[in-house]
């Protein structure tokens, strides 16, 4: 590609370049129109050889979510670095199912206390801010998201900063950063704290014991196999955080921890409170997940299916 030529890149031009990238068929036009708008972002005498450097990517089955810088997710623009998962759209399921909970199963009035563990790039917790910012939902709301990894945390206090920047905000603090979400036409205020911890090591409480009438548990934590590492797509296998994919032996090990850390938790409270759980986890392996919830808790789990119909989530009420 001719990078002296005046910059007349066209979607055709676009569309030739993904599909020599030997990009999947049905991801064409989807990528053509994500590199099209990201490219009316870049100085016009820039965007040839723009192009050009994502070709390149494309052909060694660099995500387009990396190449550049950002990824769609629940209807908000979310940066990811190779150092976070990308948001995927199995997700943004998860999400709803959370929203759908808050706003239609709990007492109005009650006070809730959302905890995110492994939030990377913060995609489910800022979602779940904003969506539930916009809903009538008469209780008193503060989401902690946990993240262990200190690149991963600043990449969801980017996001943060980014998503919520254009409503009230606040940040406080030096080791747990604070948001307060407000929407500009409901006026609905949603807290958010973004907290470094490994697992439940530094969780937070909220100071007021009557906020805590109802806590929700999330996370989408780490959950393939060891051996089915070497059996993921070339684009997830080298370029996504080995960390952020395998959950141990059997893919589980992560989440067993956070159940027993969740369990020694509730057991040193003083006061009483209802508790919800909500788990994306292995598809392939999902009644394993299921058993070994049952296992700590003593209460199996309900099994609900993401967009594609297959089994990804554990849901306890």
């Amino acid at each position: 590609m001719n990078t002296h030529q005046k910059d007349s890149i066209t979607h055709a031009q676009i569309i030739d370049v993904v599909v020599n990238a030997g990009t999947d068929q049905e991801l064409t036009v989807q990528y053509a129109n994500l590199i099209y708008d990201f490219l009316k972002t870049v100085p016009d005498n820039k965007r040839v050889e723009r192009l050009s450097d994502i070709a390149r990517r494309l052909e060694r089955h660099e995500p387009i979510e990396y190449i550049l810088g950002y990824a769609e997710f629940h209807g908000l623009r979310f940066a990811v670095t190779p150092d976070t998962l990308i948001p995927r759209s199995e997700t943004e399921s998860l999400v709803d199912l959370l929203r759908t909970h808050i706003r239609e199963d709990l007492r109005p009035g009650s006070g809730v206390v959302v905890h995110e563990v492994g939030t990377g790039t913060g995609c489910i917790s800022i979602s779940l801010a904003v969506a539930l910012s916009r809903m009538p939902v008469e209780a008193n709301i503060d989401i902690f998201a946990y993240e262990k990894s200190p690149e991963a945390l600043s990449v969801a206090m980017r996001n943060a900063g980014d998503l919520l920047s254009e409503h009230d905000f606040a940040r406080t603090g030096n080791t747990n950063h604070h948001f307060t979400y407000t929407d500009r036409e409901t006026k609905r205020k949603i807290n958010v704290s973004l907290i470094k911890s490994d697992l439940l090591a530094n969780i937070t409480v909220s100071p007021t014991p009557s906020s805590q009438s109802h806590i929700v548990w999330v996370a989408n934590l780490p959950y393939i196999r060891a051996d089915d590492y070497t059996k993921l797509d070339s684009s997830v296998r080298l370029y996504e955080p080995r960390s952020a994919l395998i959950g141990g032996e059997h893919g589980c090990e992560l989440y067993e921890d956070l159940w027993r850390q969740i369990d020694a938790y509730l057991a040193s409270r003083t006061n009483t409170c209802t508790v919800s759980h909500f788990y994306e986890v292995d598809s392939q392996n999902v009644e394993t997940f299921q058993r070994k919830f049952e296992n700590v808790f003593g209460t199996r789990p309900t099994i609900h299916s993401d967009i594609y119909d297959r089994p990804r989530f554990l849901i306890s009420l």
